[in-house]
């Protein structure tokens, strides 16, 4: 994985370049999210088939036995950081 990058100097930044910042993290904290709740919807899936679900109805309940499985699409980053 390598060394992480070093956190950039944040007093010397304008208030553009701060704003880039943030909404650059704020993408990246999303994209992140999105991976993690596809991470998890995979997991319930697998662990339903592992469990024994013979058929795409039995896996659905007993992956999601409230009928609702996640929303996969997270939505975009608003640009709500930008208006402080």
């Amino acid at each position: 994985m390598g060394y992480p990058a070093p956190p950039p100097n944040l007093d010397r930044m304008s208030d553009a370049d701060l704003l880039e910042y943030e909404t650059l993290l704020a993408a990246y904290i999303k994209s992140v999210d999105r991976i993690v709740i596809r991470i998890h919807f995979f997991d319930s899936v697998a662990r339903g088939i592992l469990d024994g679900a013979p058929d795409y109805d039995q896996l659905m309940q007993r992956v999601f036995p409230d009928g609702k499985p996640p929303a996969l699409d997270v939505p975009p980053p608003t640009e709500q950081s930008a208006q402080r």
